[in-house]
């Protein structure tokens, strides 16, 4: 549905932009240049710059997100938090949690409670389109230190793309770096930081 959606707004905008150039092109160029051979190799130069042209920020700035994406460094993890027996693990260092879900249904709580997390999004670039860089963090609340640090780039897209709404129905340009470690990993059992109730 969606992409019959999509097709169906390019085929209307495509329409309205051909006769928007049509009447352009009636009112200046066939009006004003009288020879023929002239009028023909003028709009052929001009239909390509016409129908390529809105698309000139998006065709020069994909190379330079592919490009970004190519030097995203995977997740940075600087390693995980230690925590002695008790809420996690039992007094031989023996998970208290069964699996994932087991973990996120009755561990999260007191997970939340060591860490924290914030995001923030700065801009690399506004041309020819405007890509961002998207950071969030997990810090440890005790002590500040950044335990992980994610990086996402993302971009709307061109200005056709930004105006038509595409970017808000389809997700225009993203790539996530790898390695995002589990909630778990960011625990490590060390029995000399005593009962962790």
């Amino acid at each position: 549905m969606i992409a019959i959606s999509l097709l169906f707004g390019i085929i209307v905008v495509g329409s309205i932009w051909f006769f928007i150039g049509r009447f352009i092109w009636r009112k200046t160029f066939k009006r004003f240049i009288r020879h023929q051979p002239t009028l023909i190799i003028v709009t052929l130069l001009l239909i390509p710059v016409w129908f390529v042209g809105p698309f000139m920020d998006e065709i020069l700035g994909a190379p330079k997100f592919e490009a970004l994406c190519q030097q995203l460094p995977p997740v940075s993890f600087s390693g995980p938090v230690d925590v002695g027996p008790g809420k996690f693990f039992d007094e031989n260092g023996k998970p208290r949690w069964n699996d994932v879900q087991d973990f996120m249904i009755h561990f999260k709580k007191d997970w939340n409670e060591l860490f924290d997390s914030r995001d923030s999004w700065p801009l690399i670039t506004n041309w020819p389109m405007p890509i961002g860089e998207y950071h969030y963090e997990i810090f440890e609340k005790k002590t500040g230190r950044v335990v992980v640090l994610s990086r996402t780039i993302l971009s709307p897209g061109g200005w056709v793309r930004r105006v038509l709404g595409f970017s808000l129905m389809f997700r225009s340009y993203s790539c996530t770096d790898r390695g995002f470690p589990h909630a778990w990993e960011l625990l490590r059992f060390n029995p000399e930081k005593g009962n962790n109730k």
